[in-house]
C-alpha cells in the first residue's frame, strides 16, 4: 500500500474539484509507466490538447516535486534522484513570448534572414538565463536537503570559474563581495533575463558588447551548465542504495506552454535542443500544437531527428490505446480520494460507481414510462425481435433497484424469480428506419456479423438521438463509458463531470465509492456539468465565443437527430464543421472569424481537426453534449457551413435573429422526405 499522501481536505469539498496547478496548494501527480522510458530519452517533445496531462508529466521531472511531493514520491520505486538528473520547470506563456515578436529592432545592414536569426539568438539567450537561474536555485536547495554534498570552497571555486568564463555576468552583481556564492549567481541570472524582457517591451537594442555578448544559440547554457554539473558531482557520496558507482549528474529542462511561438522562436528552441544533444543537458517540451515544427534549426545541415529527440502525441496515444486515458482518470481519482480522506487503502472503481450501461438499458425506462403511443409500440416490436439472431447483443442486467428508486418502474413489474432482459430497442428502430428486410433464417453468421459491424454498431448513437427526438424523449446521459467519452481525453472535463456527480449523490467519500450512482442522478449531474462549462465560457471568455458554442451546439444537435433525413442513418454523427475562408467576401470579416475561432480553440471550446490558410474543420468539445443533446462521443462526419453565416451567428446579439439564422442553416443541412429504402448493409458486399 502507498503511504498517506497528505492531510485530510475540507470535508465539504469534493475530491474531484479541479484547481489549476498555479492555484492549488497541494499538487497531486500521477506518473504513467512510460515516465521511466521518457526519463531515459535525450530529449522529448510532448503534444496534447487541454487536460491530457502534459504539465503533470513535466512536473514529475522537476526536482522540487521529486523532493517534496508525497503523491509523486509514493509512486517511485527508487529514490527520487536515482536517475541522477535535476529537472527544472519553465513555463513559456504567449503573453511573455509576444514581447519578442518583432524585437530586437531591425538594423539597416540586416536583410530579413539575418534579422530573423538575430531575433532567434536573443530569444534563446532570454530562455537560457531563465534556465540557469532555476538550475542554480535547484543546486542550492538540493545541497540544503543533502542530495548534493559539495563544500563551500568547491562552491566558491565553481562560481569563480563561471565568472572567469563569462565576465559579463559581473555587471549584474548587486553588491561588491569578496566571496561570491550561488545565491549571488542566481540573482545575476534573474536580472539578466528580466532586463532582456524589459528591453523587448521598450523595443530598444540590447547593450551587446558589455552585458550581452553575441553567442550561438545554446552556447551560454552549455558552458555554464557543464561547470555547475561538475560541482554537483563533487564530494559525491550519493547512491541509490546498491553502492554501485553512479554516472555524473545531468540537467533536464522542462519547457511548458510552448503553444503559439513564432516560427523563429520555435527554431531557436529546436536549435538549443540540437546543439546540446551531445551534452549533459536534455529537454522535455510540451505544447498543444500537434503539428509543431520539431525539425528546423539554425544550424546548417543539422535538422532535428529522432537521434536528437522523440515526439509523443498524448491525443494519439489515447486514441490508439483508450485504456491509457482510462488508466489516467482512474489513478487520478484514487489519488484524490486518498488525499481527501487521508486513507491510503481507499479504492475508486469508476466502472462500478457509474455503471457500464448500454444504450438500450438507458432507453428502456424512458420508453417504459413514456406516454407516447408510438414509443410504446416500438418497445413491443423490439421485444418480438429478441429471438432474431440479427438482434442478439451483449445485454447488461437492468439496474432494477435504481429504476425502482427513481420511480421509473414498479416493484409489481419485477418477478424475483425471473431475469429481466433488455429488448433491442435502437436496433429495431434503426432497421425500421432503413426499411431493411431482416431474415435471419437465410443469413450466415458472417453476414450477420458484417451487418452488425457496418450498420448497427456505427449508427447506434444516431439511432438513439433520432429516436429520442422523434418520440419526444430526453437524450439519456449516464454511465462510465459516456463520462469517459464526454471527457474528450481531458482530465479537467472528467473531473468537472465527476464533481457534479459527487455533489448530486450527496454521500460521504467512503459511501460514494461503495454504492453505484443511479442513472437519474447521473443524468442530472452531467447536465449540470455541461451547463456549468457553457456558462463559464459565456461569462468569462467573450460573448462571441458563447454565441459560437450556442449556435454550433444547436446545429449539431439538429443534424444528428434528423430522423426524417435518410443520410442521418448512412453516416456517423454529423457535426464536424467545414469552413472555406476563401468564400468570405470581406477580408475584415474573414480575419474576424479566424480570431473568434482561434480564441474558441485556445479556450478549449472547439477541437480543430484540420486547418490551413484557406479552410478549417472543427467540432465542439464533447462536454457540451448534454447541454444541447448531441452525441456523447462527438462528431465524425463533415458538414459545410458558410463562414459569413457563422460570423453572423457569433456577433449578432438579437436572440430571435440568431435562432432564425440557425433554422435557415439547419434547413440547408437536413434533407427531408428522401427515399428511406437501402440495401441491407454488409450483405451485398460482404465479400
Amino acid at each position: 500500500m502507498h503511504e498517506k499522501v497528505g492531510p485530510k481536505m475540507n470535508k465539504h469539498q469534493s475530491p474531484f474539484q479541479y484547481n489549476r496547478w498555479e492555484s492549488d496548494t497541494e499538487h497531486l501527480i500521477w506518473i504513467p509507466e512510460r515516465l521511466s522510458e521518457w526519463e531515459k530519452k535525450r530529449s522529448i517533445y510532448i503534444s496534447g490538447s487541454r487536460g491530457t496531462g502534459k504539465t503533470t508529466l513535466l512536473r514529475a521531472f522537476e526536482w522540487k516535486q521529486r523532493l517534496h511531493n508525497e503523491s509523486l514520491k509514493s509512486q517511485l520505486d527508487k529514490h527520487p534522484f536515482s536517475n541522477r538528473y535535476i529537472g527544472v520547470y519553465l513555463s513559456m506563456p504567449d503573453f511573455i513570448t509576444n514581447h519578442f515578436r518583432n524585437w530586437p529592432p531591425k538594423e539597416n545592414h540586416m536583410d530579413d534572414e539575418t534579422w530573423e536569426e538575430e531575433k532567434a539568438r536573443v530569444y534563446s539567450l532570454y530562455i537560457e538565463y531563465q534556465i540557469l537561474q532555476l538550475f542554480v536555485a535547484a543546486i542550492k536547495d538540493l545541497r540544503g536537503n543533502q542530495i548534493l554534498n559539495f563544500t563551500p570552497n568547491e562552491e566558491e571555486d565553481c562560481v569563480q570559474k563561471i565568472l572567469e568564463e563569462r565576465p559579463e555576468i559581473k555587471h549584474f552583481l548587486v553588491s561588491d563581495k569578496d566571496v561570491i556564492r550561488l545565491n549571488d549567481l542566481k540573482i545575476c541570472f534573474k536580472l539578466m533575463h528580466e532586463k532582456i524582457r524589459l528591453y523587448a517591451i521598450k523595443n530598444v537594442q540590447l547593450p551587446y558588447e558589455e552585458m550581452y555578448p553575441v553567442l550561438q544559440m545554446g552556447k551560454m547554457l552549455d558552458e555554464i551548465a557543464d561547470i555547475l554539473l561538475n560541482l554537483c558531482s563533487q564530494s559525491d557520496d550519493y547512491n541509490d542504495g546498491d553502492d554501485t558507482k553512479l554516472n555524473s549528474w545531468t540537467l533536464k529542462v522542462c519547457l511548458d506552454q510552448v503553444e503559439s511561438p513564432e516560427n523563429y522562436q520555435l527554431r531557436a528552441i529546436n536549435t538549443m535542443v540540437a546543439r546540446l544533444s551531445g551534452s549533459n543537458v536534455s529537454f522535455a517540451i510540451a505544447t498543444v500544437k500537434k503539428n509543431m515544427d520539431i525539425i528546423s534549426t539554425y544550424i546548417p545541415n543539422h535538422p532535428l531527428t529522432d537521434a536528437d529527440r522523440m515526439h509523443y502525441d498524448l491525443d494519439e496515444i489515447y486514441r490508439k490505446e483508450p485504456g491509457k486515458f482510462k488508466e489516467f482518470i482512474s489513478n487520478v481519482s484514487e489519488l484524490r480520494f486518498r488525499k481527501y480522506t487521508g486513507k491510503d487503502d481507499i479504492s475508486v472503481d469508476l466502472p462500478y460507481i457509474l455503471g457500464e450501461w448500454d444504450i438500450n438499458t438507458l432507453l428502456y425506462p424512458l420508453i417504459n414510462k413514456s406516454e407516447n403511443k408510438n414509443a410504446k409500440e416500438l418497445l413491443k416490436r423490439a421485444k418480438l425481435n429478441m429471438g432474431n439472431k440479427f438482434f442478439e447483443f451483449d445485454r447488461k442486467d437492468l439496474p432494477l433497484d435504481q429504476l425502482i428508486d427513481d420511480g421509473l418502474c414498479e416493484k409489481t413489474e419485477i418477478s424475483e424469480a425471473q431475469e429481466i432482459l433488455i429488448p433491442p430497442i435502437f436496433q429495431t428502430y434503426l432497421v425500421e428506419k432503413l426499411n431493411l428486410n431482416i431474415d435471419d433464417s437465410k443469413a450466415t453468421n458472417y453476414e450477420i456479423r458484417a451487418f452488425k459491424s457496418s450498420t448497427v454498431r456505427k449508427e447506434m448513437v444516431v439511432a438513439m438521438l433520432c429516436l429520442c427526438k422523434e418520440y419526444g424523449l430526453p437524450v439519456p446521459y449516464a454511465g462510465y463509458n459516456m463520462v469517459v467519452d464526454m471527457s474528450d481525453q481531458c482530465i479537467r472535463d472528467f473531473l468537472l463531470q465527476m464533481h457534479h456527480i459527487y455533489v448530486v449523490q450527496a454521500k460521504s467519500p467512503e459511501e460514494f465509492v461503495q454504492k453505484p450512482v443511479n442513472i437519474r442522478k447521473q443524468f442530472k449531474a452531467l447536465k449540470n456539468a455541461s451547463n456549468a462549462r457553457y456558462d463559464g465560457i459565456k461569462n468569462d471568455v467573450s460573448y462571441e465565443i458563447g454565441q459560437l458554442i450556442y449556435s454550433i451546439g444547436k446545429i449539431t444537435a439538429e443534424v444528428q437527430s434528423a430522423y426524417n433525413d435518410s443520410s442521418s442513418f448512412k453516416r456517423d454523427e454529423k457535426g464536424r464543421f467545414y469552413i472555406n475562408y476563401a468564400l468570405i467576401k470581406s477580408n475584415k470579416d474573414k480575419e474576424r472569424l479566424k480570431r473568434i475561432l482561434k480564441l474558441a480553440r485556445d479556450s478549449f471550446c472547439i477541437k480543430v481537426l484540420e486547418e490551413s490558410q484557406e479552410s478549417i474543420v472543427f467540432r465542439l468539445h464533447n462536454l457540451f453534449a448534454p447541454k444541447f443533446s448531441f452525441s456523447y462521443r462527438g462528431s465524425y462526419s463533415n458538414v459545410k457551413i458558410s463562414g459569413e453565416d457563422l460570423l453572423y451567428l457569433c456577433i449578432t446579439d438579437n436572440e430571435k435573429d440568431v435562432n432564425s439564422k440557425i433554422d435557415k442553416v439547419t434547413s440547408k443541412l437536413i434533407k427531408t422526405g428522401q427515399n428511406m429504402t437501402l440495401e441491407m448493409w454488409g450483405l451485398d458486399n460482404a465479400n
